[in-house]
Parts: C-alpha cells; sequence; structure tokens
C-alpha cells in the first residue's frame, strides 16, 4: 500500500485500495450493477444525484388556507327611532316585510344588541355585525 503525504503530513490519503485477500479488483456482481465493491452499487446514491442542490434548505410555509367571511344577516337596516329611553330600529326582512324590534328582541333568527342613531348591532350565527344606514336617509 502507498500513501501520499501532503503538505506538512497532517493528511494521510490511500493511493490504493487493500483487501486483505490481496484481491484489488470488485467483485463480477457489484461492478454489474455499476459500483465499487466497498461502497455498494451506484443506485445506492441515486437519492444524492437526483436532488435538487440549488433548493432552499427550509420548506415553504404551506399557504395559509382562506376563511370563509362570516354569513351575513338576513335583514337590512331601513331606519332607527331614538328617544329618552326608548330606541327601536326598522328592520326589512328577505320576504320584505318590515319589523320593529328593540334592544333584546330577535328577528329572522338575528338578535338586536344595540341601537343608536344610524346604525344598530346585532349578532347572526354566531357572529357581530353592524348595519349601518345609508346616508341620505337619515333624518326621515
Amino acid at each position: 500500500m502507498s500513501i501520499a503525504v501532503a503538505g506538512s503530513g497532517l493528511f494521510l490519503l490511500p493511493l490504493e485500495r487493500f483487501n486483505r485477500g490481496g484481491n484489488t479488483t470488485p467483485n463480477a456482481v457489484d461492478h454489474e450493477a455499476g459500483g465499487d465493491a466497498s461502497y455498494g452499487p451506484l443506485s445506492a446514491y441515486a437519492i444524492i444525484y437526483e436532488r435538487d442542490l440549488q433548493r432552499p434548505l427550509y420548506d415553504p410555509k404551506p399557504a395559509p388556507k382562506p376563511v370563509a367571511p362570516p354569513p351575513q344577516p338576513p335583514v337590512t337596516l331601513v331606519g332607527t327611532v331614538i328617544e329618552e329611553g326608548f330606541a327601536v330600529a326598522m328592520l326589512k326582512t328577505k320576504s320584505g316585510q318590515v319589523k320593529m324590534v328593540s334592544e333584546g328582541e330577535t328577528v329572522e333568527e338575528t338578535e338586536v344588541l344595540e341601537i343608536t342613531s344610524n346604525e344598530v348591532r346585532l349578532r347572526y350565527a354566531g357572529h357581530e355585525h353592524v348595519l349601518t344606514l345609508k346616508k341620505g336617509t337619515e333624518g326621515l
């Protein structure tokens, strides 16, 4: 066995492969598989040379799933009546009826939480919504 000495002798590299039996040729089975007897067949290294070496070193974060918007209440605000100690909202249902409701009442499965001069705060399907009067309809 011959050994190469590089630089100041810190690295020792074998120049020939040494087999204890004195045979330096790879066996025929490994040679036919395209490999060297001491390193295994080349197919065992396929995962290395098939990998994209310029890919990022980390996997990107998955895209966030879109969140569906909460369902809209089946009523629209037509108007409000505010007097001292008295507040009523006029809500139009999908069927076209206008119902007058106070705070705490329910219409079309929609609970009225708060009524102010130009908006109504509602709870529908577990979500709170604020309906606002359209401009130009105030004071009618």
